[in-house]
């Protein structure tokens, strides 16, 4: 375990259990902060974080259906067992169906979530959440600025930003929030496809939008999504940072 890490997700914890019993937080669910392999990530060549603003609920389907399987190993609200339920996601029951679309974008780079994801890639990717780790009903797109302000947890994500200290991540919500969860105004601009799939230069990273269609992240024509990736491939010698961030069908994931 990274002790950094293990320490945040106390922070997590502490912010998530003076909170948990608003109405519109996901019963019996717990803090996402991240998702994925973090000693995988950490000793990876290249290392590659992607992003949503928050958790979806479909995170937590045990919450709505006893029966259904869960996605995380263990709920328990330690950072011990947390830690451990957090980096085995991709191994236990990850939501294949959104989360591919990302790898499809990873794969390009060299990359994936590996476990149940697809087929071992040289450096493995992490998925963390922006402005909360707290799954809500309704989805986070869906909250009014109220509850969208008591569950913001914007300076724990910067400390673990600082503590990912990625070289990659990628976005598509709307501009506004793209643009505003990583400080891109006025940034270069790398390259820009009709809306398609955008990339942003900044001194410490390279912010990349892919267009977003009915709730299919990167929905971009695959000749489009290639020429792209191929341009952040070779942009990776100056060690960027890529952002990722996906809307997801009923709400921001």
């Amino acid at each position: 375990m990274n002790s950094a890490l293990h320490a945040l997700l106390d922070e997590y914890i502490k912010d998530f259990t003076d909170k948990k019993d608003e109405p519109f937080i996901v019963p019996h669910s717990l803090p996402v902060a991240w998702e994925g392999n973090s000693d995988k990530y950490f000793s990876s060549q290249i290392k590659i974080v992607t992003a949503a603003l928050a958790p979806s609920p479909y995170e937590f389907p045990e919450a709505h259906d006893d029966g259904a399987c869960k996605r995380f190993a263990d709920k328990t609200l330690n950072a011990d067992k947390l830690y451990v339920s957090l980096d085995r996601y991709f191994e236990t029951n990850p939501n294949d169906l959104w989360f591919m679309h990302f790898e499809k974008c990873l794969n390009m780079l060299g990359a994936g979530y590996g476990g149940k994801m697809g087929e071992e890639q040289p450096n493995t990717a992490i998925h963390v959440n922006t402005f909360s780790a707290m799954a809500t009903d309704p989805a986070f797109a869906r909250l009014s600025l109220h509850q969208r302000n008591a569950i913001d947890q914007r300076k724990l994500f910067e400390k673990l930003l600082g503590i990912l200290s990625p070289d990659i991540v990628l976005m598509s919500v709307n501009k506004e929030a793209f643009f505003e969860t990583f400080g891109l105004y006025g940034a270069q601009t790398m390259f820009y496809e009709r809306s398609k799939i955008e990339a942003y230069r900044t001194d410490s990273m390279i912010a990349v939008y892919g267009r977003n269609v009915k709730g299919t992240p990167f929905s971009v024509e695959r000749d489009y999504l290639e020429a792209g990736f191929a341009e952040i491939k070779r942009a990776l010698s100056e060690k960027p940072i890529v952002y990722m961030i996906q809307q997801y069908k009923g709400g921001i994931y």
